[in-house]
């Protein structure tokens, strides 16, 4: 009888810990489910001056970047995919400077470049940012935006850019 109460009470045991299990694993999952459904993907077409640009942007939910004078959200992306975007004189300059300080050459991009503070896992940058006439989110026409230079190549998820979890 012993023998038949603690086999009862194993499986009873065994039971309570597999539901727990999934329980515990339910309330994690939560706030990932959340997230999806802000995070994700967009297709973005940006248009400037040079010409235009499509990219697969990351909506990171962790990404509070704005325009310091708009407050608008903005693009990060790499220089090389976002250079076709300007004046064949600004991919000049942008190409002649890239070892230079942004601060100097925000001056000699000249209007419609400015710096915005960046806060990085490696710490707080100035990075340069210039502004396209037009952004399209997943075909949605959204006006003008500010974009910004990442330092390095943005390669994330088959993405080349990253804008808020919420969009532009």
């Amino acid at each position: 009888m012993a023998a038949a109460v603690r086999l009862a009470a194993g499986r009873a045991t065994a039971r309570a810990l597999v539901l727990s299990a999934g329980i515990s694993l339910g309330v994690c999952a939560l706030p990932f489910r959340f997230t999806e459904r802000r995070g994700g993907k967009s297709r973005l077409r940006l248009v400037g001056e040079g010409g235009e640009v499509t990219l697969t942007a990351l909506r990171d939910t962790g990404d509070r970047l704005t325009d310091p004078f708009s407050g608008n959200p903005v693009v990060i992306s790499s220089e090389e995919a976002l250079a076709p975007l300007f004046s064949l004189r600004h991919r000049q300059i942008l190409a002649a400077t890239a070892k230079e300080p942004p601060e100097i050459r925000m001056a000699r991009l000249g209007k419609g470049f400015c710096l915005i503070p960046l806060r990085t896992v490696s710490g707080n940058v100035l990075s340069l940012s210039g502004k396209v006439s037009a952004v399209y989110q997943d075909g949605q026409a959204l006006g003008p935006c500010r974009v910004v230079f990442s330092r390095e190549p943005i390669r994330c998820e088959g993405c080349s850019a990253i804008i808020g979890g919420d969009g532009i």
